[in-house]
């Protein structure tokens, strides 16, 4: 999996990583400053389909879902 942060506002994308726990780290910074509706976390499989695209409630969502199982 690959993970690209993405800004909406300018449409440029922030950062990518390729481990699921750095992205975490990064999408929380955001969730953090109530700035999640600003961002968006695009991740794409192996074949380079894109099998999600959190942002707002949904990034909330995916974020808290990680850190409970974590």
């Amino acid at each position: 999996m690959t993970y690209e942060l993405w800004d909406l506002r300018s449409r440029n994308m922030i950062d990518w990583f390729e481990e699921q726990d750095i992205a975490l780290e990064a999408v929380q910074a955001y969730l953090d400053a109530d700035e999640a509706g600003q961002v968006a976390l695009i991740v794409w499989d192996a074949s380079g389909a894109i099998v999600m695209s959190p942002t707002g409630p949904a990034l909330v969502e995916w974020a808290n879902r990680l850190t409970t199982t974590s």
